[in-house]
């Protein structure tokens, strides 16, 4: 059954009007006005300011948690970028080196010349790779290699021998095998030779050093 009322509104009998369920409700927000004025009722600036006081007090209550965030973050970019990095850098350059002389040291003046260029190549570019690390990074690398007893240089050295050998008669497999040797040792990559196999080639080592520096 529908209620009529004079202002043409109409409404279902036995349903509660909308006043009457305003009135049911144990709240009231339309009846303050700052429920339809906030925040503009404020003003824009009183908002603001009040945001800024809040900062502020943030700001000052966590100044210390903040500072040694900041300093974390930056010990992690220093140790990424000037230990990790060059690191992970030795590593791959170091097994590089051992593959190409592995793979390179036997071509000799039997081979064609694609296999001579090819082998050329990639023992020159182990040893400026080596090179490359052993003269640019800085003391967090020149510690690693201390510490893992790299010799970079040296290695990098029997590597352009290998390289000069390459394509060329006169060395047979004996002599190719001592300077594989000697980059194993000097890299350290030697489980697989014998003790005496290793006291000899570091003699050899030894001996080519002392008439490199007496060239000098």
């Amino acid at each position: 059954m529908m209620r009529h009322f004079g202002n043409g509104r109409r409404e279902i009998a036995g349903t509660p009007s909308r006043q009457a369920w305003r009135r049911r409700l144990p709240f009231a927000p339309w009846k303050d006005r700052s429920f339809y004025r906030w925040p503009l009722g404020y003003g824009w600036g009183t908002v603001i300011t009040m945001a800024t006081g809040t900062m502020q007090e943030w700001l000052a209550n966590n100044w210390i948690s903040i500072l040694l965030g900041a300093i974390g973050a930056l010990l992690v970019w220093f140790i990424t970028n000037w230990v990790g990095k060059p690191i992970v850098d030795i590593r791959d350059k170091r097994i590089k080196a051992l593959q190409a002389a592995e793979q390179n040291a036997n071509v000799g003046f039997s081979a064609g010349d694609k296999r001579v260029t090819e082998a050329r190549a990639a023992l020159s570019e182990a040893a400026s790779g080596l090179r490359s690390i052993s003269r640019g990074h800085g003391l967090p690398v020149r510690l690693y290699c201390w510490f893992e007893g790299y010799d970079l240089e040296a290695a990098a050295d029997w590597l352009i021998t290998l390289h000069n050998w390459t394509g060329e008669i006169g060395q047979g497999d004996k002599a190719r095998q001592i300077v594989v040797d000697a980059i194993h040792i000097l890299l350290r990559a030697h489980k697989h030779l014998s003790q005496e196999r290793i006291d000899e080639i570091k003699m050899r080592i030894g001996l080519e050093k002392r008439l490199s520096e007496e060239k000098l």
